[in-house]
């Protein structure tokens, strides 16, 4: 019997963005409940190991490129340094060493993904499905729950002193709006033929009513103007009037409050001469992340080669979801583990189209402050894929038409 790597791959790809994207299902305000979408993706990813084993021996060609060798030696040996440092040692009774284990084969998962998969046109379907699916679903869950037909809240976060917010199948509403901002962009920019697409779309965005969503929907306009794409910047205006008819009042005047103290704590940061010990759990996410280099330790070993895959459970115990983004890279797979990754982006974004790139430069950009899918950073890397993807539905000469007819 011959199993069949592509579609191996196909169940993977689907099962690791649902390991990012709708691993946790929440009901009520808080309660929730964990999908082991992850397990399962590794158990796949092992049996694509083997499989590779099996048609190497049968002298079949399945090469793979020379820098995604290299990357995965390179995890492979922080893997195997990291154990051999922390063997033995255990936190809240869970062993490091599966802690580290995990996390190694997720790194590999979308290693995976970003060096041999990326022309996959399965996986172009399977995403767009994916948004379409997810964004009727959840309209659906908030439209039942306004009727009284929903009472465990699925997919609708409802403070009860407030208006209710849509999430979808994600853990909270600001993870939620990031994905439907992307759906969003899909529809403005790609799938263009329908309005009300469009405008449902952005409807079910900002029901969300996140701040994060809002600051990744303005810097993703920001960079399209320093794209100079300035027709497609003078569309999105109407949308953004929209936008502050749609917020409640009070959840409006909420986010104005955050901005303005958000900008009174930075002050106090910066004025702060011993900023090593300011308070950084004082609910300013730009000043958790200026702090979080604090935490690294410069010792030249760590910073070249990190504190490998889930060592900042070790180094800060409690504290160990305090790196975000870009910077968990740093601290778990050092500088030399940050520049392959790195090249695996600047892969990404090169190939992704011109339209598209200023959805990725956003959320690079609130990735450092609020990364949705939790604070690993190759869960971040996946999501860039994912709108990576979703570009590559639109044929070179389209990409060509639509940004001669923006500028």
């Amino acid at each position: 019997m011959i199993i069949s790597i592509r579609h191996l791959s196909t169940l993977l790809f689907i099962i690791t963005i649902c390991s990012v994207f709708f691993n946790q299902l929440t009901f009520g305000i808080s309660t929730r409940i964990s999908i082991p979408f992850r397990y399962i993706g590794i158990l796949i990813f092992l049996s694509l190991i083997f499989f590779y084993i099996v048609s190497l021996i049968n002298k079949r060609k399945n090469l793979i490129p020379i820098p995604t060798f290299i990357l995965f030696l390179w995890l492979f040996l922080v893997f195997i340094g990291n154990i051999l440092v922390n063997i033995g040692v255990s936190i809240k009774e869970t062993p490091f060493i599966f802690i580290s284990f995990f996390i190694w084969m997720h790194s590999l998962v979308i290693i995976y993904f970003f060096s041999t998969l990326r022309e996959n046109v399965n996986f172009i379907e399977i995403s767009v499905k994916l948004l379409k699916f997810h964004l009727f679903l959840s309209i659906f869950l908030y439209l039942i729950y306004l009727l009284g037909l929903n009472p465990l809240s699925f997919g609708v976060h409802d403070p009860a002193d407030n208006w209710p917010r849509i999430r979808g199948l994600f853990p909270e509403p600001s993870h939620y709006s990031i994905f439907a901002w992307i759906t969003f962009m899909y529809f403005f920019l790609i799938d263009t033929k329908s309005n009300f697409m469009k405008i449902i779309s952005f409807i079910a965005f900002t029901l969300s009513i996140s701040a994060t969503g809002v600051v990744f929907a303005i810097a993703n306009i920001f960079f399209i103007f320093l794209f100079r794409n300035f027709r497609y910047f003078f569309y999105l205006i109407p949308f953004s009037i929209l936008l502050f008819f749609i917020i409640p009042e009070n959840y409006f005047m909420r986010d104005v409050t955050r901005v303005y103290q958000e900008l009174l704590l930075l002050n106090e940061f910066i004025s702060n001469t011993n900023w090593q010990n300011f308070d950084y759990t004082n609910g300013s996410r730009v000043i958790l992340f200026l702090t979080q280099f604090y935490f690294l330790e410069f010792n030249p070993l760590i910073l070249l080669f990190g504190i490998g895959p889930g060592g900042q459970t070790i180094l800060l115990d409690d504290l160990q979801d305090v790196f975000n983004g870009p910077v968990y890279i740093i601290a778990e797979f050092g500088l030399i583990g940050f520049i392959l990754i790195s090249y695996f982006f600047l892969r990404i974004y090169k190939s992704t189209n011109l339209i598209f790139r200023p959805l990725i430069l956003s959320y690079v950009f609130i990735s450092f402050f609020n990364p949705p899918g939790g604070n690993f950073g190759l869960d971040f890397l996946l999501i860039i894929y994912f709108i990576h993807i979703i570009s590559l539905k639109l044929q070179p000469k389209e990409e060509f038409d639509i940004i001669r007819a923006l500028q």
